[in-house]
């Protein structure tokens, strides 16, 4: 069973925590390939380059324009990797390849779950009190889809870095690109990625931490820590629709 994980990165911004993100992965464990979408920074890319040669052969970097829609990046990366199985990695994020083994386990052996992850921790270190938070994640084991489906609705979980059959990943990339063409709102996008999960497989969460994400003030963790949920997904899909309509607006 082979791994890719895909990470989109402006090196302009992140190219010191990439490289840290990267190391972690790899001395943690991880043996599969990583592909870097590299959109902004270009001319950092020879650095990032040597650096990844150093630490593995297993690291591939691939410029993008940032002219490009971020679904349309990241479905460019699937297509391009090898792996029978992707996850997305932010390029402020550690993924612990630790808990690679079980969701890719129940991928290859049960055809009835779409995706599956462990545990995504938030952790806030030197501003202030260390600060540790857990992200919204529940399963959805309901045989039928309605069942599913409903409960999904009651408790909606975000799958942005769930880990994928890459064919699947692409089909519900796909569907998100064309959310984010037709609306141009990218809540409505990544919203479109939990319901499709949903709707299409089943959607299992492992008790082991598997994620970890720094607050800082360019997260989304850190977004989502301001009380702007009603607007991000995964509770954009619970939003009232009159609330939901202003915010289009």
């Amino acid at each position: 069973m082979t791994l890719s994980v895909l990470v989109l990165s402006n090196l302009d911004e992140r190219l010191a925590w990439l490289k840290h993100r990267l190391r972690f992965l790899y001395v943690s464990g991880h043996q599969g390939e990583t592909v870097v979408g590299v959109w902004g920074g270009h001319d950092k890319i020879p650095d990032l380059q040597s650096f990844c040669d150093a630490l593995s052969p297993q690291i591939r970097v691939v410029s993008q324009s940032g002219e490009q829609r971020i679904t349309s990046r990241i479905i460019d990366l699937a297509k391009g990797a090898i792996g029978e199985h992707v996850v997305m990695q932010g390029d402020d994020d550690f993924l612990l390849p630790s808990a690679f083994e079980n969701p890719l386990h129940l991928l290859k052996n049960d055809a009835s779950v779409l995706c599956a992850q462990g545990r995504v921790m938030s952790l806030a270190l030197g501003q202030g009190p260390t600060m540790i938070d857990w992200f919204p994640l529940w399963q959805a084991l309901e045989d039928e889809t309605l069942p599913r489906f409903s409960g999904f609705m009651k408790n909606a979980c975000t799958t942005w870095h769930a880990m994928y059959r890459r064919a699947q990943f692409i089909e519900r990339m796909s569907y998100m690109d064309e959310a984010l063409v037709n609306t141009k709102v990218y809540g409505f996008y990544e919203a479109l990625g939990e319901l499709y999960s949903v709707i299409k497989g089943k959607i299992v969460i492992f008790d082991e931490i598997y994620l970890v994400k720094g607050l800082h003030s360019q997260s989304g963790a850190h977004t989502f820590k301001q009380g702007l949920s009603d607007k991000m997904p995964p509770y954009i899909v619970t939003v009232p629709r009159q609330t939901l309509l202003d915010r289009l607006r």
